[in-house]
């Protein structure tokens, strides 16, 4: 009898620690995704900030 609780205790925490495997899993997949889009909010900031960039110089210049 005690074999098959030690058994069923093993089992138990072999499913645990594959489910724990797989949410590490998600989080890593998550967490990339995270990072592609802060990297692409970034890079649109700086495209943002280069065009006000562009046309301040621009209305600036023209009004000299």
């Amino acid at each position: 009898m005690n074999n098959i609780s030690n058994n069923i205790s093993t089992a138990s925490l072999v499913d645990e620690t594959n489910r724990l495997l797989l949410e590490i899993s998600n989080l890593k997949e998550q967490l990339n995704y995270e990072r592609n889009q802060h990297k692409h909010w970034e890079e649109l900031a700086m495209i943002f900030h280069d065009a006000l960039w562009s046309e301040l110089k621009s209305a600036r210049d023209s009004n000299r």
